[in-house]
């Protein structure tokens, strides 16, 4: 108890106790007491003189006995939320309430008491869970904004870099008036500039589709070796580009389904065997393969003979934006594409990893449901 007494004295709380009981009253002041909180309280018997209060004041959290002489608890709970729909409520209750408090449980409240169980500890452990709500509800709150942000910003950003884009290839391709060399030069500068742009703005645009949760996917039954087969055809201009060769060990295994979303699952492994090639060393090479697990689910690896990643580097390997340092190297790339890559294997119900071994190369391993099709 003494830990959690600490961690509790480094912060003076604000609360507001509405209770018609005076025993309580004074059994609640008692316990804080008790438990060195360092708190102010104001308290009243009537719900709508603490209503009142609330309206005027700043409470880190409002502790509402269901019973009140002039007004249902309930109906001083919407009162509050209506205010303030973040505020922390805690629902009082006597002996045999557990139907009235599951009810405020569903109508908002953040928890609820029962008073025959109160003690010091109790009392810390509840503000200790409040702030911990309140924390993830703010965290969400800052996300929910910033994937608003970049998802306006990205579709107000794609109208002049399509503008862009549209006159710089006119310029490029005019036939009537031909660019000498030197501007021809220049100008496609202006368009591989503004194509990684584009690159950039539709990867911010599709992150912040998925964290607000309106990138469907759609589950169906897919043949592995023919996916494989049309990421490999796709990439090989790529692989020749950076004399990387491409080995397929999957094709021969036309019977083995996954489930997932095709055309989602063939943008995670082109982004992961592009990445192989572009991080890979001359002369090297990416090879597919996959393993069949149990009835349930198989894997798909991706294996490079590239540069490898460092241990400490693993950790940021999935957020966005971060290249863990290749942006100080000739390969483009927007920083988005393994997170992305993430966020969909999870939206299929699996899961990605990697195994890496610095100077060896790396394995990604996408984990997926088998097609039931396929189970034996």
């Amino acid at each position: 108890m003494n830990s959690i007494l600490q961690q509790n004295q480094e912060k003076s709380y604000k609360l507001l106790l509405i209770d018609d009981d005076k025993v309580d009253r004074s059994s609640f002041q008692r316990f804080l007491n008790k438990s060195d909180i360092s708190c102010e309280i104001q308290a009243y018997s009537y719900g709508l003189e603490g209503f009142d209060a609330f309206k005027e004041n700043q409470f880190d959290c409002v502790f509402l006995d269901y019973n009140l002489p002039d007004i249902d608890g309930l109906e001083i709970l919407g009162k509050i939320l209506a205010v303030d729909p973040l505020a922390s409520i805690v629902i009082m209750t006597g002996e045999g309430d557990e139907f009235l408090a599951a009810q405020a449980i569903k109508s908002g409240a953040s928890d609820y008491l029962p008073k025959d169980a109160l003690t010091p500890v109790v009392l810390v452990q509840c503000l200790q869970n409040l702030e911990m709500r309140k924390a993830k509800e703010e965290a969400e709150q800052h996300n929910k904004a910033k994937s608003e942000f970049l998802s306006r910003m990205s579709h107000e950003l794609r109208t002049p870099m399509n503008a862009i884009l549209g006159f710089a290839q006119l310029m490029s391709e005019s036939e009537k008036d031909p660019l000498s060399e030197a501007h021809q030069a220049r100008v496609s500068q202006i368009l591989n500039a503004g194509r990684h742009l584009m690159d950039l703005i539709n990867d911010v645009l599709e992150l912040s589709r998925i964290e607000k949760e309106e990138d469907d996917v759609s589950i169906e039954s897919i043949c592995v070796a023919e996916l494989v087969e049309e990421v490999f055809s796709m990439v090989h201009p790529i692989s020749e580009e950076f004399h990387v060769d491409l080995i397929d060990n999957i094709s021969s295994h036309k019977g083995i389904y996954a489930l997932g979303d095709k055309m989602r699952l063939r943008q995670v492994l082109l982004n992961l065997v592009s990445n192989g090639i572009k991080y890979n060393c001359p002369k090297g090479s990416v090879t597919l393969t996959v393993d069949i697990l149990d009835e349930k689910y198989l894997r798909i690896n991706v294996n490079d003979t590239g540069i490898g990643i460092a241990n400490e580097k693993l950790a940021s390997l999935f957020k966005p934006f971060d290249r863990l340092g290749a942006e100080y190297s000739e390969v483009e790339g927007t920083g988005i594409g393994l997170t992305i890559s993430k966020k969909l294997i999870e939206l299929m119900n699996g899961s990605i990893g990697v195994k890496t071994f610095v100077g060896k190369g790396s394995e990604f391993h996408i984990l997926l449901p088998r097609a039931p099709s396929c189970q034996t």
